[in-house]
């Protein structure tokens, strides 16, 4: 029997060569340290491939707050998010700010994929 760790694996492995023509590449500019009047400082830019969706979508959050979501990433691999201050430079040259991320994680550690929503900055969702 095949565990469910290999099997995800195996299964994101073949998602990710299989529309490997559709992932397009995007900049990744992650927190890289908070100064004294706790803004997120930007650390090294990152490019990295994913598929792009751009798609207005509500997304509320645990706490009930309700954040508009304008665009969203798909990585077929783990990928490290901040959501305190980490951006996107999507294909259109619009700068997003994550406004979540969901994964599926490894019972070993990891992640099977990782899909980040984002917003624009000063998007009022109207």
């Amino acid at each position: 029997m095949v565990d469910f760790d290999r099997l995800i694996g195996r299964l994101t492995e073949f998602a990710d060569n299989f529309s490997e023509t559709a992932q397009v590449a995007v900049t990744h500019t992650p927190t890289a340290s908070v100064d004294g009047y706790l803004k997120p400082t930007a650390g090294t830019p990152v490019t990295r491939y994913g598929i792009v969706e751009y798609k207005t979508t509500e997304i509320r959050s645990p706490g009930g707050d309700t954040k508009i979501s304008r665009a969203r990433v798909t990585f077929l691999r783990d990928v490290t998010v901040n959501p305190d201050g980490d951006t996107f430079t999507l294909p259109s040259g619009q700068v997003g700010n994550v406004v979540d991320v969901k994964s599926l994680a490894r019972r070993s550690g990891g992640g099977f994929y990782t899909i980040v929503s984002l917003g624009w900055d000063g998007d009022s969702g109207e």
